[in-house]
């Protein structure tokens, strides 16, 4: 979301970075106290994201980034809150719209 909407932190980062069950029991407030629905998965979620992963509700654990298909599919990841650091090449040269980098990596021996 984060990107197609040009924001620094997407919702479920800035609802983790707000605290999560502080959004929560607002939800609740701001309906004058009446029953909010709530998915049950949120109420025991200790947060979207950590350093071990992206919290996955079908296994209620944190998924590691590396382990996630959309984050496969990308050579260079985006940097997610809680995330270690990763190495993502040498940069060759950066602006504010792009950045040219190179991974080392063998070459093929030519035959």
């Amino acid at each position: 979301m984060r990107w197609g909407f040009g924001w620094n932190l997407g919702i479920f980062e800035y609802v983790q970075q707000q605290g999560l069950h502080a959004m929560l029991e607002l939800f609740h407030l701001d309906n004058d106290g009446a029953p909010v629905p709530i998915a049950d998965w949120l109420t025991t979620c200790p947060g979207f994201y950590s350093n071990r992963g992206a919290w996955s509700v079908n296994k209620q654990d944190y998924l590691d980034y590396p382990d996630s298909e959309s984050y496969q599919r990308q050579l260079y990841p985006p940097h997610l809150m809680g995330e270690a650091e990763r190495d993502h090449g040498t940069t060759i040269l950066e602006n504010d719209s792009a950045r040219l980098w190179h991974q080392t990596m063998a070459l093929p021996s030519s035959a």
